[in-house]
């Protein structure tokens, strides 16, 4: 499952922030070290998810476009053939399609376990 974020144009004048602040948070959390709460945006999560983020510029078309991109869909599973050699291990993830004009949006990696 994923979700999106669409942000006001006003949060970003009050705040001071740049609308692509969340960007450099977008590595993700290899090891319980590295989690801080930068990496609990709204807008991290979105991306973390396989959804959009969306800046609020028309944020009339853009909660349209976040409706309209629920159908269609696919659903994909993958059972990992190598377990984890630690605890919890960072596996990126990437699903590519070879078809054009369509687009493939999931999360960009998943924890193994042992």
């Amino acid at each position: 499952m994923n979700f999106d974020a669409v942000s006001s144009p006003e949060l970003w004048r009050e705040t001071g922030l740049r609308r692509d602040y969340y960007k450099i948070l977008l590595n993700g959390v290899q090891a319980a070290n590295q989690a801080d709460s930068g990496k609990l945006a709204l807008q991290v999560l979105a991306h973390e998810s396989g959804g959009q983020v969306m800046d609020g510029k028309d944020l009339a078309g853009e909660i349209a476009t976040c409706i309209a991109d629920t159908d269609p869909y696919s659903v994909l599973s993958y059972d990992f053939t190598t377990p984890a050699a630690t605890d919890i291990e960072y596996r990126a993830l990437q699903v590519m399609v070879d078809k054009p004009g369509l687009i493939s949006r999931t999360n960009p990696a998943y924890y193994a376990r042992p």
